[in-house]
């Protein structure tokens, strides 16, 4: 008879061939010894039963290097994602830019961090399931939703405003407009942190968006914390760079015709997301 007909089996006693039609049929109808109890006690009689525990401990227990891997996976997911939304033109680089380019480089990080305590503030929020339980309610989401559009409104409206209001003056403070332009920190923080914070599609935006980074198994708070700081540093690097490109064309923005045309670009794109927003649905 052929070999490959044949296995070892416990029950004959060492070096015992059972026909492998036999033990594999009792197996399958649960009638017969575990496969696993086979070759765990042929292994035991030829003195190799060390090695077979190990054989075993490896096909019954997952891999756990595949933890660490799922992470790095959502990290550099999460990085792309973000990566491209956050060079998208919007409310922030609207303002980030004006900032910079009326020649006050303080006032424009203090937008930028003013930005960021607004993204992390919603980061932790909902890490923390507070978001959702406010974009649930309708009332608080409105009336966060109404302030956040008035407050657009009226940002973006006051800077085409003065850009009619200075064209009428034009040749008398043409040469003074630059100078009398605040260059503090704490407004333009206070400025970025409204413009994020009033606004609840951020929230939800994150409600939606940090789940699907978060690895099964994952600590909930701490790895939404950790993708909101990530979100910080890529939105902190991309400000950088805009205010670093205002500062080099600062000659250029500040003259009277340029700074007229970038309030304009700056004032309607904040007014049209105010009314975006004011328009939009829950």
């Amino acid at each position: 008879m052929n070999s490959i007909d044949h296995a070892p089996g416990p029950v004959a006693g060492p070096g015992a061939l059972v026909p492998v039609h036999a033990w594999a049929m009792d197996e399958a109808r649960g009638v017969g010894p575990d496969i696993d109890d086979l070759g765990e006690d042929h292994a035991k009689s030829n003195g190799a039963f060390a090695g077979w525990s190990s054989m075993r401990a490896v096909s019954h227990y997952p891999n756990d290097s595949l933890i660490p891997v799922t992470t790095l996976s959502s990290l550099w997911s999460f990085v792309l994602v973000m990566g491209l939304l956050t060079m998208t033109p919007g409310t922030d680089t609207a303002l980030i830019l004006r900032t910079a380019a009326l020649g006050a480089p303080r006032r424009a990080w203090g937008v930028v961090f003013g930005i960021q305590s607004g993204t992390l503030s919603w980061g932790v929020l909902t890490s923390a399931g507070v978001t959702a339980l406010f974009t649930a309610s309708h009332l608080a989401y409105e009336a966060l939703r109404w302030a956040g559009a008035c407050y657009l409104i009226w940002m973006g409206l006051s800077m085409l405003w003065a850009t009619r209001h200075r064209r009428s003056r034009r040749s008398i403070q043409s040469d003074e407009e630059p100078a009398a332009v605040s260059n503090d920190f704490f407004p333009g923080w206070r400025r970025g942190a409204l413009t994020n914070l009033l606004n609840p599609k951020m929230g939800a935006f994150y409600v939606a968006l940090l789940p699907q980074f978060i690895p099964s198994g994952a600590p909930t708070f701490i790895f939404g914390a950790l993708l909101a700081c990530v979100h910080i540093i890529l939105g902190t690097a991309w400000s950088a760079s805009l205010v670093v490109l205002a500062h080099r064309l600062r000659n250029l923005l500040q003259r009277p015709a340029a700074r007229q045309v970038l309030d304009r670009v700056a004032g309607t794109v904040i007014t049209g997301f105010g009314i975006r927003l004011a328009t939009s649905n829950h």
